[in-house]
């Protein structure tokens, strides 16, 4: 399946290089694989502002003025929620925001259903301590870490993705 994602504005080498950094007085971790991976978000306009519902991490974030509009076609994976448990989820978080009055002005009434699009992220794999796989993930919009939420949605998508090929 093929879908619409949005055009990477952080490359590879650039989410390596992040991914690779020391910390502290640690040594810096050797990326056994780097991969780049579209998870899916359906778009929810609300007046200036476009939310992006994920999904896989049930959460919202505020689409940078920065992206493109282009887009690109890529392996799709398919999106978990319905419309109506996309708009109650930014309904949710609208309400929240503005109670935190992060949001001012808005209404959870104005909110109107946009087109799922993909979002690039890096996912570089490394080993662990004992035979552990830990991993790292970097936005490919913002070339920032990932926050929780969304790893543990790209853990949720893995699964659903990969349990109809393997038998326990």
């Amino acid at each position: 399946m093929t879908a619409e994602g949005f055009v990477p504005l952080c490359d590879g080498e650039t989410a390596r290089q992040f991914m690779q950094r020391r910390r502290w007085f640690r040594r810096p971790p050797a990326l056994l694989r780097l991969e780049q991976i579209w998870l899916p978000c359906q778009m929810v306009h609300l007046s200036k502002a476009v939310l992006l519902v994920h999904g896989y991490g049930r959460c919202v974030t505020v689409l940078s003025d920065e992206v493109s509009d282009r887009k690109v076609v890529v392996e799709a994976i398919p999106y978990p929620l319905t419309a109506s448990q996309s708009l109650e989820l930014a309904r949710e978080t609208l309400v929240q925001w503005r109670l935190n009055r992060m949001v001012r002005a808005a209404s959870p009434e104005d909110l109107q259903l946009g087109e799922i699009v993909h979002l690039p992220y890096w996912v570089g794999y490394e080993t662990g301590r004992g035979d552990a796989i830990r991993y790292r993930m970097v936005d490919g919009l913002t070339g920032r870490p990932a926050v929780q939420a969304i790893r543990l949605g790209f853990l949720e998508a893995l699964q659903a993705t990969t349990k109809d090929r393997f038998v326990s």
